[in-house]
């Protein structure tokens, strides 16, 4: 007689080790016994919570490939033990303990707060008040709503949504856990137009401007402050070119700032479509173009010709020179003690001006300027001094007359004296 003590093979296929598991869920299992065949298998479950051991399944192999279905409802929420036996011919069997967690219970949803905001504002979305008993999934968090005629959908526990148009958006929350169980919840967001007007007060380059140098920045100023972080979404430059933007002022003041330069010769258009204020106000006009022509930028030199080194407080002194290479009849200033003289230049890139020292003495930097180019200069100003010449001669003869009105004096007393003596002999 041939004696069978090999015990018969067993295997957990699915799920694995660990998984939370919901509904009626098929247990995989691989079985084999290579002597007298696999008899049967049993399958038993223990509540780790309260230590109650009950037979699941115990009978034949159900088809080549077992799987054994498990109903969790009949189960509480929880951690469960799970053993699975298989028995041979021979009546040797062989264990495989392994857990799951069941959880039949819906997680709940918390989108949060209603809110209403100005059109423009970025709205956050959270939901991570969200609730589950066993465990939330983490990447089954999906925002949907509809705007502007679409469906938007967002993903994350929490995310950023910026409201250009005013209405009234709900927004659904759809949750689910570890298991697979879902939840939904809504919340509602109202967004306003905001109030007050909002437009541009100034820019530095005016709309129709065609000698733009190739190295310009476009600086915009606005009525109130500016949604910094949408507005970058409501420019297009035209044709097409590389910018940075920045903001001061807070935030009313915009730069486009082009850090590979334009190309000389053609005409840019700026656009501004939909922007908003910091407050949701709707820009006006929108959109806002701005069209440009760029030039060559100048490169010089200036040359200078008569530039004196110190100069008298609040006098008038000449500075002249050449813009080497300038068109005629270019602009060239003179900035110095925040005051600027201009003139333009002659054929030759010549040009002369009378420019005013400041009234206080010290060393001031005079900046000469021609299309966009600098040359600074270092200007003394000084105290008037009074012109103090020699005057001894003019002591001398004053002392010398002084000495002959004297003489004279007494000579004119001393005949005096004589004449009285004669007229009292007689």
């Amino acid at each position: 007689n041939i004696v069978d003590d090999i015990l018969p093979f067993i295997e957990l296929l699915y799920p694995e080790n660990g998984d939370v598991v919901r509904g009626v869920v098929d247990l995989g299992f691989n079985v084999s016994d290579i002597h007298s065949g696999v008899s049967g298998v049993r399958l038993e479950v223990t509540n780790d919570d309260s230590g109650i051991k009950s037979v699941e399944y115990d009978g034949p192999v159900p088809g080549s490939l077992p799987a054994i279905p498990w109903n969790t409802t009949a189960y509480p929420d929880g951690s469960h033990t799970l053993e699975a036996t298989v028995f041979d011919g021979s009546g040797n069997s062989n264990r495989i303990t392994f857990g799951l967690i069941v959880d039949n219970t819906p997680p709940e949803a918390r989108a949060g707060e209603d809110v209403t905001v100005n059109a423009g504002a970025v709205v956050h979305l959270d939901g991570s008040l969200s609730w589950d008993g066993i465990g939330m999934d983490p990447g089954s968090y999906v925002w949907s709503f509809e705007y502007g005629g679409e469906k938007r959908t967002l993903k994350g526990v929490s995310v950023d949504f910026t409201f250009l148009v005013p209405g009234v958006y709900v927004i659904t929350l759809n949750v689910s856990d570890l298991a697979g169980n879902v939840d939904t919840d809504t919340l509602t967001v109202t967004v306003s137009e905001g109030t007050g007007s909002f437009f541009l007060t100034g820019s530095n380059i005016a709309d129709g401007d065609a000698d733009v140098p190739t190295d310009a920045s476009l600086v915009l100023d606005f009525s109130m402050p500016v949604n910094a972080g949408t507005f970058g979404h409501s420019i297009s430059v035209s044709p097409a070119v590389s910018y940075h933007l920045s903001f001061a002022g807070n935030d009313t003041r915009v730069t486009l700032e082009f850090p590979y330069g334009l190309d000389p010769g053609v005409t840019y258009t700026v656009s501004i479509d939909s922007a908003r204020s910091a407050a949701g106000v709707l820009l006006e006009p929108s959109p806002l173009t701005i069209s440009f022509t760029t030039i060559e930028v100048y490169e010089g030199p200036i040359e200078i010709d008569i530039m004196p080194g110190n100069v008298v407080r609040g006098r008038t002194f000449t500075v002249s020179g050449r813009a080497v290479g300038a068109p005629p009849g270019s602009e060239v200033t003179v900035t110095i003690g925040g005051h600027t003289f201009s003139t333009v230049t002659g054929d030759d890139g010549g040009f002369e001006l009378e420019v005013v020292a400041p009234d206080e003495i010290g060393a001031y930097a005079m900046t000469v300027s021609c299309l966009g180019l600098d040359r600074i200069e270092i200007v003394n100003v000084v105290e008037r001094k009074e012109t103090r010449q020699d005057n001894t001669w003019e002591v001398v003869i004053t002392i010398f007359l002084i000495v002959v009105a004297l003489i004279l004096a007494a000579y004119i007393w001393v005949r005096r004296g004589s004449r009285r003596d004669i007229y009292i002999e007689e």
